[in-house]
């Protein structure tokens, strides 16, 4: 009788085993074809900030079990003034899995800049700006 419920126990953990593999399999297959996404990911940016935003190239790849994108040769240009612009070498975004599992929404883990000489400006009423952008880059937070 003991001998049955140690070897269900195998076989469920063994189950168990090969599930959690076939999924973080996927998972790290489907993670560079987010890079296909580059467009997107522009314009969204562009949305937020109010600033045009350009990528030079997406990278999918993972940290730890979390999906990370590398965003490289971002530049960030004020529509009016575009030789103002900001030139970042590369942007690392985490995505958060496990409350995208759990809420079904897409949160960042880490934001990560590589490579900005920039310098950040805290105003009287104490909102932040980067001073090649001027003042209007989203809500200043």
């Amino acid at each position: 009788m003991v001998a049955r419920i140690f070897h269900y126990l195998w076989l469920s953990l063994v189950a168990a085993l090969f599930v959690v593999a076939v999924v973080l399999a996927a998972g790290r297959l489907w993670v560079p074809v987010l890079g296909d996404y580059r467009a997107e990911i522009e314009a969204h940016a562009t949305d937020v900030l109010h600033k045009t935003v350009t990528i030079g190239r997406i990278v999918g790849t993972w940290r730890g079990l979390n999906p990370v994108l590398k965003l490289q040769d971002v530049a960030i240009a004020d529509p009016d003034r575009p030789e103002a612009a900001l030139a970042i070498d590369e942007i690392w975004i985490g995505i958060d899995v496990k409350n995208y599992l759990r809420d079904r929404r897409l949160l960042l883990e880490s934001i990560d800049v590589i490579g900005a000489d920039v310098t950040i400006i805290r105003a009287p009423d104490g909102k932040f700006h980067i001073a090649r952008l001027g003042n209007d880059t989203g809500d200043n937070t």
